[in-house]
């Protein structure tokens, strides 16, 4: 769902709360004048927004950052740490496709995984990963 998401907020600066509800109602053919389909559409455009590929701020609803350059380190790091699997041991190389995934991007390029191997290493220093041998977890 989520990898719907980036691509329909990429042609706009800001859409009104009302008009996200209906594009994102549009991601599973919803009808959006359905009641159900505005929920599950708020709930979707909310989930982006935890996730941090959307920002909800006055003149409606964006993306955060268009690529991954754009982010604020601190976001990466906490959206790393909120995309792996719990306290599960995941190899390295397979956290980097779920951290792209987890922010909306549907492929993991050179700067998507430079920039995810750097903050892996800053969260390890920083004592918030632990690693073992090729595999990371929470600490």
């Amino acid at each position: 769902m989520m990898l719907h998401i980036r691509p329909l907020f990429a042609k706009a600066e800001a859409l009104r709360r009302n008009v996200s509800r209906c594009q994102a109602s549009g991601i599973e053919g919803m009808f959006d004048d359905d009641p159900k389909a505005q929920i599950d559409a708020e709930n979707i455009i909310q989930a982006a927004v935890r996730r941090g590929i959307l920002q909800d701020g006055r003149d409606g609803v964006s993306l955060l950052a268009r690529n991954i350059s754009d982010y604020p380190r601190d976001v990466l790091k906490d959206q790393f740490l909120a995309s792996l699997n719990g306290k599960n041991w995941t190899e390295r190389s397979e956290s980097v496709p779920r951290f792209a995934r987890w922010l909306g991007f549907k492929r993991t390029g050179p700067n998507i995984e430079d920039a995810a191997r750097s903050v892996i290493s800053s969260l390890i220093r920083g004592d918030k990963l632990e690693k073992m041998g090729s595999q990371i977890r929470r600490a």
